[in-house]
């Protein structure tokens, strides 16, 4: 289950975490590609993303070229199996193979029912290279508005090669923003 935290400030990743995106990004080609993404959250509201889970694309095949779907029993099955750990699914990335990475009007639809989480697009624009990434949440307040999130670099010290991890990437070094404290982010094992 996403738990509700404070407003997102920020968000985070591990230079492998972004590397696995743009692979599923430039995989899927003229289809959107999307997943949940999977990490923590500070109480000063920035998500450090520390894992992927890619997922299927389950729109209908004419319709992956600007939409997605994510299967809500895989979201189900990877809440699940964070319950026991210090993560949670904090958000979702899709992919836009030809435009912008900005929420279409459907994606604005999409997160109004998820306020407090992030939405990573990578999105290609007359053949960016690689794709540019942008990430987005909107305000849970009645009229929230949908915004785009600072991007801050990774707590020090907690660099890792990437893995596969349940069906995620998890990894990392850093990327450009603000520095992360790891004292920012709670650790040890979630109650039920």
């Amino acid at each position: 289950m996403i738990r509700t935290p404070s407003r997102v400030t920020g968000w985070a990743w591990f230079e492998e975490v972004g590397d696995a995106v743009v692979a599923e990004a430039r995989a899927a080609a003229a289809e959107e590609a999307c997943g949940l993404l999977v990490g923590r959250r500070s109480a000063e509201g920035v998500v450090l993303v520390t894992s992927i889970v890619p997922t299927p694309n389950t729109e209908p095949p004419e319709r992956r070229r600007n939409r997605f779907m994510i299967d809500p029993l895989r979201l189900l099955e990877v809440e699940k199996s964070l319950r026991e750990s210090e993560e949670e699914v904090v958000g979702f990335y899709h992919t836009h193979p030809d435009s912008e990475p900005v929420p279409s009007p459907v994606d604005r639809r999409f997160m109004e029912l998820w306020p407090h989480t992030v939405w990573v697009i990578a999105g290609f624009t007359r053949g960016s290279e690689p794709p540019r990434i942008r990430a987005w949440c909107r305000d849970p307040e009645p009229g929230g508005s949908v915004r785009e999130i600072p991007r801050a670099d990774p707590p020090t010290g907690h660099v890792r090669g990437a893995r596969r991890d349940s069906g995620g990437v998890t990894g990392g070094a850093k990327g450009p923003g603000r520095v992360l404290n790891e004292a920012e982010f709670p650790s040890g094992k979630r109650k039920k």
